[in-house]
């Protein structure tokens, strides 16, 4: 069971030294299928994995061999915590699963994360101060940019252009996703707005099962 974090006394944010960001390099999951053997082989080896945000019965395979092939993984909720425990790999968490305090972090370093990424609905002053008052239990780091999303979603977005072929990892509309080729704009009531909201744009990316995200612009290419 999770009990609460031994009482410790609060600091001031002005107090608190920033957050620090995670070390080392991370790979999104859902990126690998898009890379070349080369470039997975490498991800493996030598980035810790950041699993997806969904865990649905049809991920559960893909996530086992992930957690038995990477150096390292990012869990994101509790099914994958229960493939990372059974591999035996070492393993933190991000949001959605959310930490919030410290006694959160206690819980999840209990079943034996060894890190944790804070959420970034939190300010980086209660970043800051989560990771002081957690400082004894595990290192909390500040979110990972990249691995923000807008949006997931179940199906695919690009049926909209034409009938689904049933092939998402050789769909020629899917791989224009892949290469940055399609936004998401937010319609305007008038001219006025359009600039604002094509700033706003959400690159559309559909990955190799058929999920669509929503991807801030500025980070689409990098993730």
């Amino acid at each position: 069971s999770c009990g609460a974090a031994p009482a410790r006394a609060a600091a001031s944010p002005e107090s608190v030294p920033a957050a620090p960001a995670a070390p080392g390099r991370f790979c999104l999951a859902w990126r690998l299928p898009d890379m070349g053997a080369q470039e997975q082989t490498l991800a493996l080896s030598s980035s810790t994995i950041v699993l997806d945000e969904v865990h649905r019965a049809g991920d559960i395979e893909r996530v086992r061999h992930l957690c038995q092939t990477a150096q390292a993984v990012v869990c994101r909720n509790m099914g994958q915590i229960d493939a990372a425990r059974q591999a035996g790999v070492v393993w933190g968490a991000a949001a959605p699963l959310s930490v919030w305090n410290a006694a959160t972090v206690r819980c999840l370093a209990a079943l034996g994360a060894q890190f944790v990424w804070a959420p970034a609905e939190l300010s980086s002053d209660e970043v800051a101060c989560l990771a002081d008052a957690a400082a004894d239990i595990l290192p909390v780091y500040a979110p990972w940019e990249d691995a923000a999303t807008r949006m997931v979603m179940e199906h695919c977005v690009l049926t909209a252009e034409g009938p689904c072929g049933g092939a998402c990892a050789s769909c020629p509309r899917r791989a224009e996703s892949v290469a940055g080729n399609r936004l998401l704009v937010e319609r305007t009531r008038s001219a006025a707005d359009a600039p604002a909201a094509a700033a706003a744009a959400s690159t559309v990316y559909v990955d190799a099962f058929g999920r669509t995200r929503l991807l801030p612009p500025a980070r689409a290419d990098r993730a």
